[in-house]
């Protein structure tokens, strides 16, 4: 199963301008809700990706390629954040793919101008 993203990062994701279609949200006090057309606030509210979902938005919208590495064995992942023409970032150790993932997402989000 794909790992969705946390509140802090859909706040992001939102003020960044990710309007992608996606079957759950998050309402303004963090609470999950399954989206629906007939729901009237589907459109407005925080949506909530997959990781991947939102890493290919962030790859097809804005060329920014964010992907989790292995840093050391056994548990330690970097998150890794590729622009092209610019020098790669790399963000801490976390000791799931996941975790480093969501970093990886959450900083590169934060490099995006505001919509």
């Amino acid at each position: 199963m794909e790992e969705k993203i946390k509140f802090e990062t859909a706040k992001l994701a939102k003020e960044k301008g990710f309007d992608w279609e996606v079957t759950e949200g998050f309402t303004k006090d963090g609470r999950i809700f399954i989206c629906s057309k007939s729901s009237g606030f589907f459109p407005k509210e925080c949506r909530r990706p997959t990781q991947s979902l939102l890493q290919k938005w962030l790859r097809e919208v804005h060329n920014i390629h964010v992907f989790a590495t292995l840093f050391s064995y056994p548990n330690e992942y970097d998150s890794c954040i590729y622009i092209k023409d610019k020098e790669p970032i790399i963000k801490g150790i976390n000791f799931t793919y996941e975790e480093a993932l969501e970093t990886g997402l959450q900083e590169a989000l934060k490099l995006i101008l505001n919509k």
